[in-house]
């Protein structure tokens, strides 16, 4: 039975963050994927509802969003038809896609949020709603770091399972500045290229999962919960590299391409071991220990680009990490 129109919530803002993946565990075997990553501030997802005449969508990702609302309408998980909303749903901000921030999932999250906040029905959990929207199907990172923030790290797809389970999450130091770079306009592999990159993956052995864990596990963690910059820094650059290798067939040996290679070598000579890059790239990151490093390696990068006169194609901007997850902000408590 359908709500009447003055029931729903229509002027509300979600905002959401941006996901870094630092690797896979593994890209074949019994357990498949797993990994680890960390939700971040900048670049953010904003996604405005209003009340409209009629149903309609307006700024950014215009398609992905109707394909998000033909799944949601396929399974029929709201009590009325959502293109019979009064509303308009517009993406006011959004990462550009297939650069490593897993723009896609949030998207997808953000716009099923959006119509279940509107009709006041619940939301399901990371796996449901992952489900419901079509994500989720390798790394469960993004899903999860959607409605918690933090850095999270998940375990893997064993058998006839369809979305990895939560293995770890923690909030990440907030004085450890981040910087994003972004080398090239080139996307990041993704749709069927990246399909056919994992089914050609599939039959492949994972060699180092277990050493993937350990550092994981034994090392990026534990740096994490003590304050242990520099044991922090030092694994995550090997699980990056080591993973990264994984793709080496599909990219330039461990990250997306030479010149990505040579930015990672140019932020470790400068005092920043945490680097490397995030999914398929190409934006790179760098986990620094103060402010003050951070200001001081734009700086060098800056010049750096300058030097070899690539200052027009690469961004860099310095963000934080996210440790809450999505919020959602009401205009107004209900139509009137």
């Amino acid at each position: 039975m359908q709500k009447p129109f003055d029931e729903i919530v229509v002027d509300f803002t979600i905002s959401a963050p941006s996901r870094l993946h630092f690797g896979l565990y593994s890209v074949a075997g019994v357990q498949r994927f797993g990994g680890m990553g960390l939700m971040v501030n900048r670049p953010q997802l904003n996604l405005r509802c209003s009340e409209s005449s009629g149903f309609e969508l307006a700024g950014q990702q215009q398609e992905l969003v109707r394909k998000v609302i033909g799944l949601i309408r396929e399974k029929r998980v709201l009590p009325q038809d959502p293109l019979e909303l009064p509303i308009r749903i517009e993406l006011t901000e959004a990462p550009q896609r297939h650069n490593g921030l897993g723009s896609g999932t949030q998207i997808a999250f953000a716009v099923a949020t959006a119509l279940m906040h509107c009709c006041k029905t619940p939301t399901p959990a990371a796996g449901p709603m992952a489900e419901l929207v079509g994500r989720g199907k390798r790394s469960a990172i993004g899903s999860y770091g959607f409605f918690s923030g933090g850095c999270i790290a998940d375990s893997g797809i064993a058998g006839d399972a369809t979305f990895s389970p939560i293995e770890t999450r923690i909030d990440f130091p907030t004085g450890w500045p981040i910087v994003l770079i972004r080398p090239e306009q080139k996307a990041g592999l993704h749709g069927q290229h990246e399909q056919s990159a994992f089914n050609r993956l599939r039959s492949s052995e994972s060699k180092n999962r277990q050493s993937l864990k350990q550092l994981a596990t034994q090392e990026i963690v534990p740096g994490i919960e003590s304050g242990d910059y520099r044991r922090f820094a030092n694994a995550l650059h090997d699980f990056n590299r080591i993973s990264g290798e994984y793709f080496s067939e599909f990219q330039s040996g461990a990250y997306n391409s030479p010149r990505c290679a040579e930015i990672v070598q140019f932020v470790r000579e400068h005092g920043c071991p945490a680097v490397g890059q995030s999914s398929w790239g190409p934006t790179l990151f760098a986990v620094a220990s103060s402010n003050e490093l951070a200001d001081d390696l734009v700086r060098k990068l800056r010049e750096g680009c300058d030097a070899i006169g690539d200052e027009k194609e690469t961004e860099i901007i310095i963000t934080s990490a996210n440790n809450v997850g999505m919020q959602i902000a009401d205009h107004l408590v209900e139509s009137q």
